[in-house]
């Protein structure tokens, strides 16, 4: 284990990539290990790191290089979890309290559930866009003008428009990929 230093720190937090390298390479697996001990999934866990660092890296002026740096780091991984723990805790309350107010045993709830579910996804996938990529999806998809009207309403080309869209369904396409993969389990 590397040794983390108010130098490296501070260097750290002015952006420097080799200090970030070498905090990471000096804590992500005991950062991922420390996630799965509270979640008990290693993939879950693996991932939630790789967050944890994206989230450190993206807050680095929040670090003090005066106090102790694995303690924040710890408790931002530790809020990570049971933020992933009470996100798990409520699908699974409401995927049981939607059975069990649709008990006709018809394939059709599990269908209604599912479609519910990806409408969901891509309603919080599109608010998490950038607010150009997300107005353009919202004129297309939800009000319905063609690109050429989104372009003129905008004062932006209808490349632009068609690229927007374009980066728009491909993060939406991935979203649901990873969805069903969660649900079904690889293919």
């Amino acid at each position: 284990m590397e040794i983390i230093d108010e130098a490296l720190l501070e260097r750290f937090r002015e952006g420097d990539h080799k200090a970030f390298e070498s905090i990471f390479l000096s804590y992500y697996d005991r950062v991922k290990n420390f996630i799965n001990g509270l979640i008990k999934s290693e993939d879950d866990a693996e991932e939630l790191a790789q967050d944890v660092f994206v989230r450190l890296w993206t807050n680095r002026q929040a670090v003090d290089p005066g106090k102790p740096f694995h303690s924040w780091l710890y408790t931002v991984a530790r809020n990570a979890a049971f933020n992933y723990l009470k996100r798990l805790l409520v699908h699974k309350s409401y995927v049981s309290d939607y059975l069990a107010t649709h008990q006709d045993g018809d394939s059709s709830v599990e269908e209604t559930l599912f479609a519910k579910e990806i409408g969901l996804l891509i309603e919080m996938t599109v608010q998490k866009m950038p607010s150009r990529r997300r107005d353009i999806y919202m004129y297309s998809r939800v009000k319905g003008y063609s690109n050429g009207e989104i372009a003129r309403k905008l004062n932006i080309s209808k490349k632009t428009v068609e690229n927007q869209l374009s980066l728009a369904f491909k993060e939406i396409r991935k979203v649901i990929y990873l969805f069903i993969i969660l649900i079904a389990g690889p293919l």
